[in-house]
């Protein structure tokens, strides 16, 4: 039990590490000691040169003494997400204390011809305040600082001002923040973001005055 726990606390490090650096996990091999194994598996391996406990485990993978290896892309995604659930937790409860926030939004159509909305969160952090609870989401000075952190990546069905108006409030009622609170809304010169009659930026200023629109002009093509 303690060897399981030791060699999986050096598994979440490695994909701390990984989503801190933005390196890829993939590679064209999912086997252990290919020369073109997947980036993931090559630090295992270099773990292992440092530590007795992550030798042996992956002494007995190789030899197929154990099958219960933690290596597989399955438990790398289980991972990731995880750690990004409590990062995203840490990051909810640090704008909640700040309470005003503003949205950046982006929408682009990916490989299977659906459009893909990546929601950006901009708040002030408040700083010694919310030490406690935000946990390594501060810096070292208490300070207030202007932060921005990624809520996620959102699949939308339509891409109408109607209907990303409403995944943007699903999405915030999800993650526990109030429109009431949002004081800014930033996103391109698309018609179905901007438009001042249907858009997006007119549906959430009709449940929030203050939720202000500064358009992205260096995403602006026309």
């Amino acid at each position: 039990m303690y060897r399981d726990a030791v060699i999986l606390i050096r598994l979440v490090s490695l994909v701390r590490v990984f989503g801190e650096q933005n390196l890829p996990f993939h590679g064209s091999s999912e086997r252990l000691y290919s020369s073109n194994s997947r980036n993931f598996l090559k630090f295992v391996k270099y773990l292992a040169e440092f530590g007795p406990i992550m030798k042996e485990h992956l002494h007995k993978v190789k030899n197929h003494v154990t099958f219960a290896h933690y290596l597989g892309k399955g438990i790398q995604n289980e991972l990731i997400q995880l750690i990004a659930s409590a990062t995203q937790k840490k990051t909810i409860e640090v704008v909640q204390a700040a309470k005003y926030f503003s949205i950046i939004l982006d929408c682009t159509p990916i490989v299977s011809h659906v459009e893909q909305m990546t929601m950006i969160i901009h708040f002030v952090d408040l700083g010694k305040n919310n030490e406690e609870m935000a946990g390594n989401i501060h810096t070292e000075k208490s300070e207030m600082t202007v932060r921005e952190h990624f809520l996620g990546f959102i699949l939308l069905k339509e891409a109408t001002g109607a209907f990303i108006t409403d995944t943007i409030l699903e999405k915030l009622h999800e993650v526990s923040l109030s429109v009431e609170n949002l004081c800014g809304q930033g996103f391109d010169n698309g018609s179905n973001m901007k438009d001042k009659d249907n858009g997006v930026q007119r549906r959430l200023l009709n449940i929030n005055l203050r939720a202000y629109f500064v358009p992205c002009n260096t995403r602006n093509d026309q």
